[in-house]
């Protein structure tokens, strides 16, 4: 370990003379370096003790919504997403499918309740993206759901049932946007939230740094010869 840690010392110095041995003055000289970086770091911790102080991070829901309106062009989707509800069934008993099948149809309130209440006997987990907006690749990343053209294929679902070597895919299709149109305003939410955020902080410390010197100035702190 001695021996290890002298090698890893010796070869340190080696580098630092061959260093000062090759380096034109300019680039030896690091005290200025150093000072300017020390000089950053104050800076921008002050800056940001500031900031935590001042900063007004409270967004409205208005506030959003006039961003969005405002910037709509900039929320374009990338892929196709899509609100879904779905579950699998891995028995391969017919009239249990045919039952669960006629459940899952129905807009009943009553069967919507034995639905969960069959699938719960028989470990099937429900898989509800109804508050929360995913790509339809994550879904096929889950489903075996192969269209040849999604973009075309999502404009005319509402419930699937698809099979697998595994079970059986009950899917229900809630809401869907497609590729290149508008990103929904909750889907985006967050992302203008922290837009506006940031935009208020880079103000924030510009009017910090002014009103700090214009005190300087009023103090005499700052003179000019």
């Amino acid at each position: 370990i001695a021996r290890r840690f002298l090698d890893n010392w010796a070869r340190d110095r080696v580098m630092v003379h061959m260093a000062n041995e090759n380096l034109d003055d300019a680039k030896k000289n690091v005290d200025q370096q150093i000072k300017s970086y020390r000089e950053s770091l104050l800076t921008f911790a002050y800056e940001q003790a500031l900031v935590l102080q001042n900063l007004d991070t409270a967004v409205s829901g208005s506030q959003i919504q006039d961003y969005y309106d405002k910037n709509i062009a900039n929320f374009q989707l990338k892929d196709n997403i899509v609100l879904v509800r779905w579950f699998k069934l891995t028995e391969k008993d017919g009239k249990l499918l045919k039952k669960v099948e006629g459940l899952w149809r129905s807009d009943k309130e009553e069967d919507t309740h034995k639905l969960e209440v069959l699938l719960a006997q028989h470990g099937a987990a429900i898989n509800d993206t109804r508050d929360n907006w995913i790509e339809f690749k994550t879904l096929q990343q889950q489903v075996p759901l192969h269209p040849d053209n999604p973009t075309d294929w999502l404009e005319h679902q509402g419930k699937v049932i698809v099979n697998d070597p595994t079970g059986t895919y009950f899917v229900d299709f809630l809401d869907h946007r497609l590729k290149d149109s508008t990103s929904p305003i909750d889907m985006v939410t967050d992302r203008i939230r922290a837009i506006l955020i940031n935009q208020r902080k880079l103000k924030l410390v510009e009017r910090l740094r002014e009103d700090l010197y214009k005190h300087a100035l009023a103090d005499k702190d700052v003179r000019f010869p």
